[in-house]
């Protein structure tokens, strides 16, 4: 794949993460963050194009949704933590040879991670695990929902529609 191609693709997958983030968003006052289903194109995009392409898509898109809509506070943590996020499901999904398992568990770790990562985030942030573990619920309600959504999307995708191009 040409550069041109590849970075197209890339800004295409950090839009749909960034719009896919800011579609639906639920405030949450105790940690002054927000729980939305962008995580389900996380796992699209890692799982379709790979540990790289879902960590610029995760962490890039995501951090975009942040300082769009007025989160700027978590801004750069979110770059880390949902590039990592987006890197460990793509990385799995191909250390475990691309079966319908491994992208499962692969999007299960990666939201996992997501949580977990908030989490030391938020205990950072706030001086408090206290404020924190109260993250920890919506986080997992957002994992939850975005691998619902995602997996199957992806299951869809790379059943029914033809790539003609690897990144």
């Amino acid at each position: 794949m040409n550069k041109t191609h590849k970075l197209v693709t890339y800004s295409l997958l950090i839009a749909l993460v960034c719009v896919g983030t800011m579609f639906i968003k639920i405030h949450v006052p105790a940690t002054n963050g927000y729980v939305n289903i962008g995580d389900a194109f996380i796992i699209i995009s890692s799982l379709m194009f790979g540990p790289v392409a879902g960590m610029i898509a995760g962490g890039i898109g995501s951090a975009m949704a942040d300082l769009l809509s007025g989160y700027a506070h978590f801004a750069v943590f979110t770059l880390i933590v949902k590039g990592i996020e987006g890197y460990i499901i793509g990385w799995l999904f191909v250390k475990f040879g691309g079966t319908k398992l491994a992208g499962m568990y692969s999007s299960l770790a990666g939201v996992a991670f997501m949580v977990l990562g908030y989490f030391m985030v938020e205990t950072v942030m706030y001086s408090s695990y206290k404020v924190a573990l109260q993250s920890i619920a919506f986080n997992g309600v957002q994992a939850l929902a975005s691998f619902i959504i995602g997996y199957p999307v992806f299951s869809y995708i790379s059943k029914n529609v033809r790539l003609k191009f690897n990144v």
